[in-house]
């Protein structure tokens, strides 16, 4: 059976405490003095004032390992206006303007429409205008943030808007076949009974899901997602994985670097 290992970044956050202006950097630091979270507080003020690099800003590191493996994940930016459920860099900033052309440069671009497009449609449309100026192309793949997926609304709407592929295809709090298959397929709208342009790509395994849901040790998670591919090798299809910028904060997610890297090493 044929088999394929496809990659994938969520960028919710690029950075942790860099690029922030002074109201939400000032809101950072007053959240961290009134939880007692020293460490945090420690962190963002040697980003800010001490030159350290900053804990999200992974993007160099993650180029020169997909580089050394010859592969080409893609990266779903998130260019929300800002909100609870969207706390993304300004997507007016020259920093992560740049970053989401430089990583256009040679990967493919999708966009993580926001939480708050669920609520509001027409945030969708927006969000793919400012992404599609920024790359100076057209944006037809998308991953919902928080995996939001209401059916049929949601895939109607990414259509409308001119989407072709989505890649939301798959659980938050497990991993595994959600759909039932490793291979891409054109969703079925059941309330019209017909089959529609959009190509959905399965995902098996996100990185907070082992970690958070999970909770499971490095070792344990590097184990588990490779027993996941094996699977997919068996079976045929796209081994497909969902990763952060974030999770290679190695204050934050100490030795998970190592499981991304030994899972590129051993796939």
């Amino acid at each position: 059976p044929s088999f394929r290992f496809l990659p994938t970044f969520d960028v919710d956050m690029a950075w942790a405490f860099r690029h922030k202006g002074a109201l939400r950097f000032a809101g950072g630091l007053a959240k961290d003095l009134f939880a007692g979270q020293w460490k945090r507080l420690g962190r963002r003020l040697a980003v800010r004032f001490g030159g350290h690099t900053d804990p999200f800003d992974t993007f160099a590191r993650l180029d020169a390992l997909h580089r050394d493996f010859h592969l080409r994940p893609i990266w779903f930016f998130l260019v929300a206006d800002y909100g609870s459920f969207d706390k993304n860099s300004r997507p007016g900033h020259p920093a992560f303007r740049q970053l989401v052309r430089r990583l256009g440069e040679s990967y493919p671009i999708g966009l993580h429409p926001s939480y708050a497009s669920a609520e509001e449609p027409e945030r969708l449309a927006l969000e793919k205008k400012r992404l599609e100026e920024m790359l100076g192309r057209s944006v037809w793949l998308s991953r919902q943030h928080y995996l939001r997926l209401r059916f049929p609304q949601t895939y109607r709407r990414l259509l409308r808007a001119g989407f072709r592929q989505d890649y939301s295809m798959g659980f938050a709090d497990a991993t595994g076949f959600r759909a039932g298959t490793a291979h891409p397929f054109r969703w079925y709208d059941l309330p019209a009974e017909t089959t529609t342009e959009l190509l959905v790509y399965p995902f098996q395994v996100m990185d907070v899901t082992l970690k958070k849901y999970l909770a499971l040790s490095p070792e344990a998670a590097l184990e588990h997602t490779l027993a996941l591919a094996r699977t997919v090798r068996h079976s045929g299809g796209i081994f497909s994985t969902l990763w952060h910028n974030s999770s290679f904060d190695e204050q934050e997610w100490q030795g998970w670097g190592a499981v991304y890297e030994g899972l590129l090493q051993r796939l």
